[in-house]
């Protein structure tokens, strides 16, 4: 058998030609699954699998997840009550049925409520395939809050550091359309897991970091936002995990 020669992290033509054949026949899924306690449908990892699972197997596409590491947190909502959350983090391999491998292993955190006890492992896991999986071969599903054009940006502040030339002019709205965009990005954040994505990305961490000299007030807006909206969501999974304890989508009863 031929080997196979990665250069740099450069992903292996086969694997690229298999994830291509997949996004181009992948369909819009289905909400087949419906959240009783938020009232809301959505995609579940079994809608993701049915519709992706042939294709990959019909172009020798390999997904393998891996753990990479976790730990828990603990907080209080804004009752002052303890919360408990479990952040998995997973390494993926891409590679072909021809024996090609690409080197490069993208990784995804996971943020879900311990208080579902062992079964947080497994929804962690579940959940950041159905991300990996609906990023990498771009899926529609029609969910709602995955825009950031459904929500409206936030206002920033205008930097201090005075008029300058038409140059630095700019380079200032730029820095500004970018803070921008970064709080739209958070903001269309509808779960804590989806925000715990946003903030790890490497694209995300380098946009940021590039405000952080570049416009000082823009940067701050984006990282304020970020933690604003970490605590809303914190907040509002709290309270749906006192319902959903297994997060299953269906709120639990007590006995009769």
């Amino acid at each position: 058998m031929a080997e196979t020669e990665i250069t740099n992290g450069s992903m292996p033509p086969k694997v690229a030609g298999a994830i291509t054949a997949v996004m181009k026949a992948v369909p819009k899924l289905k909400k087949g699954e419906k959240n009783t306690h938020g009232n809301y449908n959505f995609a579940s990892i079994d809608d993701f699998l049915e519709a992706v699972r042939p294709l990959c197997a019909e172009h020798g596409l390999i997904i393998m997840q891996d753990e990479e590491s976790f730990e828990t947190q603990t907080g209080t909502d804004k009752n002052g009550k303890a919360v408990s959350w479990l952040v998995m983090r997973f390494r993926f391999t891409l590679a072909h049925s021809s024996g090609e491998v690409w080197s490069h292993q993208p990784a995804r955190t996971i943020m879900v409520s311990a208080a579902m006890g062992a079964q947080a492992f497994g929804a962690a896991q579940s959940y950041a395939l159905k991300q990996f999986m609906r990023s990498l071969f771009q899926i529609a599903t029609g969910e709602k809050g995955m825009d950031a054009d459904e929500h409206a940006p936030a206002d920033l502040p205008d930097s201090k550091r005075g008029n300058g030339s038409t140059a630095k002019s700019g380079t200032k709205t730029a820095d500004k359309a970018a803070a921008k965009k970064l709080v739209s990005e958070i903001l269309a954040c509808d779960d804590l897991t989806s925000l715990v994505c946003l903030q790890v990305s490497d694209d995300f961490k380098h946009a940021v970091n590039g405000l952080r000299s570049a416009y000082p007030d823009g940067y701050d807006a984006v990282v304020k936002e970020g933690s604003a909206q970490r605590v809303r969501l914190v907040e509002a999974e709290a309270k749906q995990g006192e319902s959903d304890p297994f997060g299953d989508g269906e709120p639990e009863h007590a006995a009769t």
